[in-house]
């Protein structure tokens, strides 16, 4: 019986999607939610690389880079953000660990009204 249901769980997300406005106004949506967690994600390694280093990272590349302490990267890879451009990362005020992470959004241009901006600053860190 469970085997019956698979196809209709797999479905009904997408029946949905389409009855609510169709597919790619719901992949979208999920890609406008999945930058500002990868944006996130970055922050958090930031923060470990700081710890472990007691500086900002240069670039986004740096997390990729072992931990002197145990060996082990602190992101694996950096992905890009959800539209297939990758993340700018500014160090904004590095005594105070200020920085932004960018991602050019939809229309793939930094700068412009769509982009979504991570401010550590903001983060309340």
């Amino acid at each position: 019986m469970a085997l019956r249901l698979a196809p209709v769980a797999v479905l009904l997300p997408l029946l949905l999607a389409s009855a609510c406005g169709g597919r790619s106004e719901y992949e979208a949506a999920s890609r406008r939610r999945t930058a500002p967690i990868q944006e996130k994600n970055f922050a958090v390694a930031i923060e470990m690389y700081f710890i472990d280093t007691r500086q900002m990272p240069k670039s986004l590349q740096d997390l990729t880079v072992p931990s002197e302490k145990d060996g082990e990267p602190f992101m694996s890879r950096i992905p890009s953000d959800p539209w297939g451009t990758d993340y700018d990362y500014r160090i904004v005020n590095s005594p105070k660990r200020e920085y932004e992470i960018h991602s050019a959004g939809v229309d793939k241009i930094l700068g412009s009204e769509d982009d979504i901006v991570y401010r550590s600053a903001e983060s309340g860190r």
